[in-house]
């Protein structure tokens, strides 16, 4: 892992800001994909393929928020769903091979300084 950093980088770099950079990529990349997919899709037609997935996805999050507070603290939500889709991708990766971004220290305190 260090080895691919350092051949990109030139420099010593941590492996868990490397996983960062690229789940951040990789979301850059995904967010750019569906928006594509959502504005050529029609609204009368039911979504099909990543655009179903996307969906999906957002509508549990969504729900599992809305259980958990009882619909009454909205403001927080995106908020909620940004670092619910950021540990989840960052913990996937980590079963790919590469370190997860949660093992860092400077991720974990920055993470709950924000909170």
């Amino acid at each position: 892992m260090e080895e691919i950093a350092n051949k990109f980088f030139d420099q010593k770099l941590q492996p868990q800001i490397f996983s960062l950079i690229l789940i951040t990529i990789i979301l850059i990349i995904l967010a750019i994909i569906i928006y594509i997919k959502a504005s050529k899709q029609k609204v009368n037609k039911a979504p099909k393929g990543i655009l179903l997935l996307a969906e999906q996805y957002v509508s549990g999050i969504d729900n599992l928020y809305k259980d958990i507070t009882g619909n009454k603290i909205t403001k927080p939500a995106p908020y909620i769903f940004t670092l619910i889709t950021m540990l989840f991708l960052g913990n996937i990766l980590g079963l790919v091979g590469l370190e997860p971004p949660a093992t860092s220290y400077s991720f974990t305190l920055v993470i709950g300084l924000i909170s």
